[in-house]
């Protein structure tokens, strides 16, 4: 073997060993996220607003661990309806289920069912994330490392370390499609709500596409407590006719 052999045989071991690394670093099993914010039988209520007109109730639950391709994950629930008065207008009766991959914090499956005035639909996709595919009914969509759902994104934000002035980037998808989510820290605030008084960090998602509780089509600001719990106590959207603003009315918390 001549140096100039030698040379291409070093550069092409050298390249392997790197790409190991770097699917090594990329894999899910090797992916681990301190989780000190949210465990099992935590449950947030909330109180829905549009502008100062009572519109409905939503509940975000962790209900259980179930396994996902013998991966075990938080079985995660967002619950949303309109009350009656609300109804004769806009009825509105979502149900989202995220299934959080419970060492790396990121989506192993999303589920939703849908019905918002006229509009109804079901949603089911199964991150394989393995293989960085989205696999839903309609279609197989490439995805990031470690991608997150509309719900697994605010749980996997309560693990982050929040420092305003900074911002949080999650890859997050949506409806077959992969979206680029910025999350700006811009201050700390203390504020009261119906299930008290919070100090909380002041967070703004920057991206349009679907939500959890409402399509985010506005400016949307979310109040998360200011300790290592980062539970959402106020969340505001405004719109182009008034806001809608969802408060935390009860919580029941589980330490990790």
């Amino acid at each position: 073997m001549n140096v100039k052999q030698l040379f291409v045989l070093t550069i092409c071991l050298l390249s392997l060993i790197f790409s190991e690394k770097a699917l090594a670093h990329h894999s899910p099993e090797s992916r681990r996220v301190e989780n000190r914010a949210f465990a099992v039988g935590e449950k947030l209520r909330y109180r829905l607003r549009y502008g100062p007109i009572g519109a409905g109730s939503g509940a975000m639950e962790v209900k259980d661990i179930k396994s996902i391709g013998q991966h075990p994950c938080y079985h995660v629930t967002s619950v949303t309806r309109s009350n009656d008065f609300f109804s004769l207008f806009f009825k509105v009766k979502d149900q989202i289920e995220s299934f959080i991959d419970t060492q790396g914090i990121f989506s192993r499956g999303f589920r939703k069912k849908i019905h918002e005035g006229r509009f109804k639909a079901t949603y089911t996709v199964f991150y394989d994330q393995e293989r960085h595919l989205a696999l839903s009914e309609k279609d197989t969509t490439e995805i990031p490392p470690f991608v997150q759902d509309a719900l697994s994104s605010f749980y996997f934000l309560r693990t982050c370390e929040l420092i305003p002035g900074k911002s949080v980037f999650i890859d997050y998808h949506s409806n077959d499609s992969v979206y680029r989510l910025e999350v700006q820290v811009l201050r700390r605030q203390r504020i009261k709500v119906k299930a008290g008084r919070f100090n909380c960090l002041v967070v703004q998602p920057l991206m349009d596409t679907p939500g959890v509780f409402f399509k985010l089509k506005g400016k949307f600001t979310l109040w998360l407590t200011d300790d290592q719990r980062k539970i959402p106590v106020l969340m505001k959207l405004k719109i182009r006719v008034g806001s809608l603003t969802a408060e935390l009315t009860r919580y029941r918390h589980k330490e990790p």
